[in-house]
């Protein structure tokens, strides 16, 4: 069997050996008849190029001879036209010498016209210039005198600015004068309403004490059955001898609201170093006033003024560094007074708060200084 199917196979590589030697031989075959193919390709353009060649040199010959008699033909008719175009431009250019050579000679005719014209009127223009400036001048020396004029009126004019300045530097002055007089004036006035605070409240006091007496006068009285002129005279000579000597009661007056004093305040207390309280005593107080009645300046720095109404109670801290200086006074204002300003020393307001009403509780009003002491203290008790 196996050497069957090598026969088979020897077979079979001889089949394709033969086939192999055809394709060899053919692909042979092929390219010979390729070259050959080439080789006349390659003529065949070589010969076709000659034609190609030998056909252009002939046209171009043709061209060329065609284009000789074009050319010479084209060169008669263009010179014809050139010379027809010469006899025409010299007619025009003759008619327009002609045409230009009148325009000039009638230009020139009136040029000189007018040139005759222009002489007469420039005598006339040199008359009018001599006559101007002779104006010229005149208005010259009108301008110098105005000119001196104005320099004395602008002389004038700063003497008077001069004046007035010095008249206004004298207003001021005295503007400032009467400004520290209306000051000095408020100040007096101002100590003067704090004198008649002062006597008022001790008129107040003298009238509550004689209101007292005179009760104490009209019970003793009723009670001795005395004749109401005895009483009177009587009542006269222990208002006189006996004032002083009687505290002060709680009968009411009948002229004003009756105030009872604590034992050490009064209405205005000066305990230390002249300074005074003013209260607001309005049903809705809206500042407490210090006033320094002394002659030296008072350093406020830490100073604490304490207000109490009943149960409640406020301090207010003066700013540090603040000088309450002889004579003045300062005004610590309720913080809904929107029209005041604060301007230390002389206006000051509380932060937040509100002056305590006093209704019919007693008010205590009192100045401690960084130590605590107590400066100046007011007391009132309205019934």
């Amino acid at each position: 069997a196996l050497r069957g199917a090598n026969n088979d196979l020897e077979k079979q590589v001889n089949t394709l050996k033969r086939q192999l030697e055809a394709e060899t031989l053919l692909r042979i075959d092929l390219e010979n008849k390729n070259k050959t193919l080439r080789e006349e390709l390659q003529f065949n353009e070589q010969v076709h190029e000659t034609a190609i060649e030998e056909i252009r040199k002939q046209k171009h010959y043709q061209v060329k001879t065609y284009d000789d008699g074009l050319r010479q033909q084209y060169d008669d008719r263009l010179l014809n036209e050139l010379q027809e175009l010469r006899m025409q431009t010299e007619q025009e250019m003759q008619a327009m010498r002609d045409e230009i050579a009148s325009q000039y000679e009638k230009k020139i005719e009136d040029l000189q016209t007018t040139i005759r014209r222009n002489a007469d009127q420039f005598g006339t223009y040199r008359s009018d210039v001599v006559s101007y400036r002779e104006r010229i001048e005149d208005v010259t020396k009108t301008r110098d005198a105005l000119n001196d004029k104005v320099l004395s009126l602008e002389q004038r004019c700063r003497d008077l600015e001069d004046r007035l300045h010095r008249s206004q530097q004298r207003q001021d002055e005295l503007l400032v004068e009467r400004d520290n007089d209306i000051e000095r004036l408020k100040q007096q006035i101002e100590q003067m309403q704090i004198d008649y605070q002062n006597l008022l409240d001790i008129k107040i006091g003298l009238d509550r004490e004689i209101s007292t007496y005179r009760k104490l006068l009209e019970s003793e009285e009723e009670r001795l059955n005395i004749s109401g002129n005895l009483s009177r005279m009587e009542g006269s000579s222990m208002t006189a001898t006996t004032t002083g000597t009687f505290e002060s009661s709680s009968y009411p007056s009948r002229k004003r609201p009756r105030y009872e004093l604590d034992d050490q305040p009064s209405m205005n207390t000066q305990l230390l170093d002249g300074i005074n309280i003013i209260d607001d005593e309005s049903s809705q107080p809206k500042f407490v006033k210090l006033i320094n009645h002394s002659k030296q300046d008072v350093l406020l720095n830490g100073w604490i003024l304490k207000r109490k109404v009943g149960s409640q109670s406020y301090e207010f801290k003066f700013p540090k560094g603040m000088v309450l200086k002889a004579g003045a006074t300062t005004t610590i204002w309720s913080s809904d007074v929107n029209d005041i300003s604060v301007d230390p020393p002389t206006n000051l307001k509380l932060r937040t708060t509100k002056w305590f009403t006093s209704g019919s509780e007693s008010k205590k009003t009192i100045l401690e200084d960084s130590e605590g002491r107590v400066i100046a203290e007011k007391t009132v008790t309205i019934k």
